[in-house]
């Protein structure tokens, strides 16, 4: 029986058609002979020329594994060898398709930088790299740390938007990444790995090629977790012993170094100081980006900037050393090996620069860089014990299997933008308050300033609106500083403590404080106490006004070194009665109103100020003598005259009314009305006395300074004076008329008495001119009249009191007597003369007749004496 055979192929099945990237997949196949359908179980069998292996019952296997994305259809088996020797297969249009995938991740978050404590929701869009469907369900799980808690995320329903509300208390930049995703439709998980180095063998080996020889321009970048240092270890070396083109070296203290050999070893220390080495911690994840160009070196560990070094001489080639990762090779072998975990190598041929080298460490490779080695965290692939070399230069790691495993995605951080987002959750911190003038006068505008900084960075907040207390700040321009201020017009006391801010560029309103206020005063002097010592005095007199004043808010009284000014005068200040004082004068008549008109207080230059009402006025003032008055200004001596003078105070015309008032010395008396005075005087002798002079004291305001304003009065106490009687004859014959005159003048000044009414022995005289006053007089008997009293009345000056000066005038009116005749003979011849004697006597007063002419019968007779 001859049979006409072929294998035929029943299906295909694989341990996972969609796996992550670098895992291993059984692709198995079930062969039998289709004509009697017996199991294919020898021979060769071929699956897309990959060979399988028998794994019974006629399956057949083959394991792959892809590090990277891509859909794989096995779909042709090819057969040789087998005990029927058939080698013609029926596909049967049998196939599977097996797909490595990993995750495409792509985080973001509405805002990144905002208030510490604030929510902010972060959002993660999960695809499947393969095809861009989305994952929708399974776990997602952020993190912010190796040690931080997970944060699980919520599917949001569509297009693989995963959602999380972060937010963190305390202020630091937070790069939040997956720590974990698990497609639960195909089992995916995470976003590649890196390797895990044993620390005794685990080493990674990338060859020779000549596009790692470089040595003018060299950038290295390596991400490494160590667990423990041993003796030192290296993160990656092309050299052997001495010769050494480049490595990066952890020695035992934790120190790193770069060390390569030209002309002598050279170990360069990394530092953050000057002569301070940077030290690596343990089990963290550290980022180390080294720069060379020339003979200067630049390095960066975790994005933060460290000392530049310059590097004795240059790099050196040495062509033929391997490069590996985790050892450096001796002479006698590999040695120093490294413990933990290494990902993310990359060595670039141009050096990059700091702006390149930061964004590097934050996943974002520089795109204008020649990269020659890009070991990625997905392109592991330890089935095949080798690392992938992405950067096209074909430099590939080959791992040992002894020392070098998959690292668990949960240890390694983002190392691509897209994987993570980094949200700084800040607050603004009030750094310092002052104020330009702690103390400054009301109504002026208060100077004052605030220095703000975000607290993530220490950078000035210079945008947005800042309020202090609810005044507006407006920036100044310099240094994060906010200059404030307002206008308060009362003394008060205001502490500025309360810092608002808004609409800055990240919008950042959470500020701390920090303990930092500024008490800013607004304050005035006050005038307490305005008095003057006396508030009515003489002209000429000085007056004292004292004041005192203080500090409004602050109760500070001025005293010493202060300053009051009144009318443009500067106070003094009697630091022992504790006032400022002012003495003016005036030299006439007036009122004047003092105000304090500016003050200066000297501690904090306060000036202004409050009167407070208070304001003292002066009256310089004096006694005016408005006029003097007299009943009779010419009186008779012994006459009591009252001397009246009207007083008033010449600044209000008021009437003196108490005290005591002398006019000429002499004591006045008060009338009772209308500021008279008046004394009483009597003189008993001609005379005359000018009343001309005041004098007060005592009255209600103490005014002593007399204006005898030209008023006087004189008042003259007179007599007549008779000077003289004047008569034609004193003896005259009876019954004859004789006029006897009187002279009478006036004592005081010797004018002639012309006028009123004067009288001579009772007898009314008439004036006769310049002062002779006459009567006429006759007797018709013989006797006489003594004329000695002279009374006068009606005169012009009422003048009665007549001085007879001791004189008089007797006038006699008188005959002659014939006592008797005798002759010496009564009878005698004719012819004869007798003489006839006659004996004539006046009949006054008997007296003889001696003179004159005597008719006797018409003869005229002769004296004969006797």
């Amino acid at each position: 029986t001859i049979v006409w055979d072929r294998i035929k192929v029943l299906g295909y099945t694989a341990s996972d058609t969609r796996t992550n990237v670098g895992d291993s997949v059984n692709i198995d196949v079930t062969l039998e002979y289709e004509s009697d359908s017996t199991l294919l179980t020898d021979g060769s069998v071929l699956i897309n020329g990959i060979t399988a292996t028998h794994q019974g019952n006629g399956v057949w296997r083959i394991t792959e594994a892809y590090s990277h994305v891509v859909g794989v259809t096995y779909d042709t088996v090819t057969c040789s060898g087998n005990g029927e020797g058939i080698t013609e297969v029926n596909q049967n249009d049998k196939s599977i398709t097996v797909i490595w995938d990993t995750l495409m991740v792509e985080l973001s978050v509405v805002d990144d930088r905002l208030n510490s404590g604030t929510p902010v929701q972060v959002t993660a869009r999960i695809t499947r790299a393969y095809d861009g469907s989305a994952v929708s369900s399974g776990s997602v799980a952020l993190k912010f740390s190796e040690t931080s808690a997970t944060i699980a995320m919520t599917y949001s329903g569509n297009n693989g938007v995963w959602t999380a509300s972060v937010s963190q208390t305390v202020v630091s930049l937070y790069k939040y990444y997956l720590f974990s995703v698990e497609d639960s439709q195909y089992d995916l998980f995470v976003v590649g790995k890196g390797v895990t180095l044993d620390g005794s063998a685990g080493h990674i080996d990338c060859g020779a090629d000549s596009s790692l020889d470089l040595t003018s321009s060299l950038t290295i970048s390596v991400w490494f977790y160590q667990e423990s240092r041993g003796t030192g270890s290296y993160l990656l070396a092309k050299k052997t012993d001495n010769d050494a083109q480049y490595s990066l070296y952890i020695a035992s203290d934790g120190s790193l170094k770069f060390i390569y050999y030209n002309g002598a070893i050279h170990e360069v220390s990394l530092e953050d100081a000057p002569n301070h080495p940077i030290t690596v911690t343990l089990n963290e994840w550290h980022n180390i980006i080294v720069v060379v160009t020339g003979t200067s070196l630049h390095a960066w560990l975790d994005g933060v900037v460290l000392e530049d070094e310059a590097l004795p001489v240059g790099l050196a080639s040495f062509s033929t050393e391997h490069l590996y990762i985790g050892a450096q090779n001796t002479a006698s072998g590999l040695a120093d090996f490294f413990d933990g975990a290494i990902s993310e190598v990359r060595i670039y041929a141009n050096a990059l620069s700091a702006a390149e080298a930061v964004a590097l460490y934050h996943g974002c490779a520089p795109s204008s860089a020649d990269p020659r080695l890009w070991l990625d965290r997905t392109s592991v692939h330890t089935d095949t014990t080798t690392w992938a070399d992405r950067s096209g230069q074909g430099n590939d790691g080959l791992m040992n299997t002894n020392g070098v495993s998959m690292t668990n995605a949960e240890d390694m951080p983002p190392t691509s933008s897209m994987e993570y987002v980094q949200i700084i959750f800040d607050r603004i911190i009030v750094m310092g308050m002052s104020t330009d003038d702690s103390v400054i006068n009301i109504a002026t505008q208060s100077s004052c300033h605030v220095s703000l900084t975000y607290d993530y960075d220490g950078t000035y907040v210079t945008d947005g609106t800042v309020t202090i207390n609810g005044v507006s700040a407006t920036y100044s321009g310099v240094n994060g500083v906010w200059d404030f201020g307002e206008t308060i017009n009362d003394p008060t006391q205001k502490t500025y403590d309360t810092v608002s801010c808004s609409d800055n560029i990240y919008d950042i309103t959470s500020v701390v404080q920090n303990g930092q206020s500024v008490t800013q005063m607004w304050d005035k002097v006050i005038i307490t106490a305005m008095t003057v010592v006396d508030g009515r005095i003489n002209v000429g007199a000085t007056a004292e006004i004292h004041v005192t004043a203080e500090l409004s808010h602050l109760d500070h009284a001025l005293g010493s070194g202060d300053t009051l000014v009144i009318d443009g005068h500067t106070l003094l200040y009697d630091s022992m009665e504790g006032y400022f004082y002012y003495r003016p004068t005036e030299t006439g008549v007036c009122q004047n109103t003092y105000t304090v008109g500016s003050a200066t207080e000297a501690t904090y230059g306060i000036t202004a100020l409050d009167t407070n009402g208070h304001s003292v006025s002066v009256i310089w003032d004096q006694v005016t003598v408005r006029g003097y008055s007299v009943a009779d200004t010419r009186v008779n001596i012994g006459t009591q005259v009252t001397i009246q003078v009207t007083l008033e105070y010449e600044y209000d015309d008021t009437d003196v009314t108490d005290g005591t008032v002398t006019i000429n010395g002499l004591t006045a008396t008060y009338t009772g009305s209308n500021g008279v005075w008046y004394i009483q005087v009597t003189e008993d002798s001609v005379t005359a006395h000018i009343y001309n002079e005041v004098a007060c004291s005592g009255n209600i305001y103490g005014i002593t300074s007399v204006n005898q304003n030209g008023k006087s009065i004189t008042v003259i106490w007179d007599q007549i004076v008779v000077q003289k009687y004047m008569v034609a004859d004193d003896h005259m014959n009876v019954g004859d008329s004789i006029p006897i005159d009187v002279m009478l003048n006036y004592s005081y000044d010797s004018a002639p008495v012309v006028d009123g009414a004067v009288t001579i022995n009772g007898v009314t005289a008439t004036h006769q001119g310049n002062g002779v006053w006459r009567i006429t007089r006759a007797l018709s008997l013989v006797g006489d009249e003594v004329y000695n009293t002279v009374s006068c009345t009606g005169n012009a000056y009422g003048i009665t009191a007549v001085d007879q000066n001791g004189q008089s005038q007797t006038v006699i009116w008188d005959r002659i007597w014939v006592v008797g005749y005798n002759v010496a003979d009564t009878r005698v011849n004719i012819g004869t003369n007798v003489a006839v004697d006659v004996t004539l006597q006046y009949e006054y007063d008997n007296s003889s007749v001696v003179d004159g002419t005597i008719r006797v019968e018409n003869i005229v007779a002769s004296h004969q004496g006797g």
